[in-house]
C-alpha cells in the first residue's frame, strides 16, 4: 500500500492546479481521494473539473473532482524552479521534532549588514509550529506557501 503523507493533500492539489502546476504525475485525486489503483503517468493538463480524463488511453467519465495527485518532493522541485522558493524541513536535535522554511532565494545574506537584519528578514518564511514527520512540515509549508506567497 501506499504511503499517503509522501503526497501532498486533495485541497493542496486544488491549489497547485489553479497556480500553475501541471507537472505529470502517476496518480489521481478523484473525489479528494488518491486513486492508488489508477497508476499511469498522467498529464498534469489532461486533468479536469467535473470532466473526464484519460486512463490507459480509455476516456474515464469521472464525475467530479479530479486533479493531480503529486509527491510532496515534486512540489518541492516545482517550488524551487518556476518561484524560486526553496522549502526545507529542519529536524531540531534539542527537541526531537521537525519545522518548515519556506525562503524566497532571492534573501541572500550577504546583501545585509547585520545577522540581526538578515534574521528579522527570514523570520516570517519560518514556522513555528513542530512537528514529528518531515511530511507534515512540508504539507503546513505548502499551505503557507500556496496561500501566501505565489
Amino acid at each position: 500500500m501506499q504511503d499517503k503523507s509522501k503526497y501532498v493533500t486533495f485541497k493542496q492539489a486544488k491549489l497547485l492546479f489553479e497556480k500553475g502546476y501541471n507537472e505529470p504525475t502517476v496518480y489521481p485525486f478523484i473525489n479528494g481521494e488518491i486513486d492508488f489503483d489508477r497508476s499511469d503517468l498522467l498529464d498534469g493538463s489532461d486533468l479536469y473539473i467535473d470532466y473526464n480524463y484519460r486512463y490507459n488511453g480509455e476516456s474515464m467519465d469521472v464525475r467530479g473532482e479530479v486533479f493531480s495527485a503529486p509527491l510532496q518532493s515534486e512540489v518541492i522541485e516545482w517550488l524551487k524552479v518556476n518561484h524560486k522558493i526553496n522549502v526545507e524541513a529542519n529536524y531540531l536535535s534539542n527537541i526531537g521534532k521537525y519545522r518548515w522554511l519556506a525562503k524566497p532565494m532571492n534573501i541572500i545574506p550577504k546583501s545585509f549588514k547585520t545577522i540581526k537584519e538578515y534574521a528579522i528578514a527570514v523570520n516570517k518564511y519560518y514556522g513555528k509550529e513542530d512537528f514529528n514527520s518531515p511530511q507534515e512540515a512540508y504539507s503546513v509549508a505548502f499551505d503557507y506557501i500556496l496561500n501566501n506567497l505565489i
